[in-house]
């Protein structure tokens, strides 16, 4: 995930051509040299002042990091601080708290606060640094699905699927699969192919006047 990011900053950095100096950029740019190095202390080093100074940006980046430690790169593993759920949620909680609008990925055309939401309902989903909650990683899936970023969408439609934290809705879970399915960029294949299983094994469950209703949701569904 985190490489996956990292590729759509490096690409609004040359998009931007660096015209007006921005803080974060500058030190993303040593950030993600040091990275590729395998220091990730010095990462965290250089976005952590900007961090605590209320970028959002650089919230969500040192949650990540703190959450995916060890971080991939290229095609190694580099240290970092080490793994920290409680940091982790700390950043995340405080990007999501944030209307921050720079786009910083190309997932779904994603921005801060709905990857900060998602990233904290996926450590419900999986009781990192909290109590397995499905009910409250439900909550934070929507909240960024609703803003149409594809991976939220992607988990709440198999949260549907299978029951878990809701109700299971099989209309419910293709049109969320169906939404995940369309958003997700080309090079996203894990991900676009599991939302397209998921939404295939919701229509072997369905009539077909079921199946023309959640794909009425999909194409009537619009970002909040």
């Amino acid at each position: 995930m985190l490489k996956r990011i990292l590729a759509g900053v490096v690409l609004s950095l040359m998009l931007t051509g660096g015209a007006v100096a921005d803080p974060f950029e500058e030190a993303m740019k040593e950030a993600t040299d040091a990275l590729e190095r395998g220091d990730g202390s010095t990462y965290v080093r250089l976005l952590l002042p900007l961090a605590e100074a209320g970028d959002a940006r650089a919230q969500l980046f040192v949650g990540i990091h703190y959450h995916s430690s060890p971080v991939f790169v290229g095609v190694h593993y580099h240290s970092s601080p080490g793994q920290d759920y409680a940091e982790a949620m700390k950043w995340y909680r405080r990007a999501a708290d944030q209307d921050a609008a720079k786009a910083v990925c190309g997932v779904g055309g994603c921005t801060i606060r709905p990857q900060a939401q998602f990233k904290i309902g996926d450590m419900y989903a999986k009781g990192q640094g909290v109590r397995r909650n499905y009910a409250e990683a439900v909550k934070w899936y929507r909240l960024s699905a609703e803003q149409g970023y594809a991976e939220a969408q992607m988990y709440l439609g198999l949260n549907y699927l299978m029951g878990e934290g809701v109700p299971q809705d099989y209309v419910l879970a293709h049109m969320w699969s169906n939404l995940a399915a369309s958003r997700f960029m080309d090079y996203v294949i894990v991900d676009r192919d599991w939302a397209v299983k998921n939404r295939g094994i919701a229509a072997s469950e369905m009539t077909p006047a079921q199946i023309a209703e959640a794909q009425r949701l999909a194409r009537e569904w619009k970002p909040k």
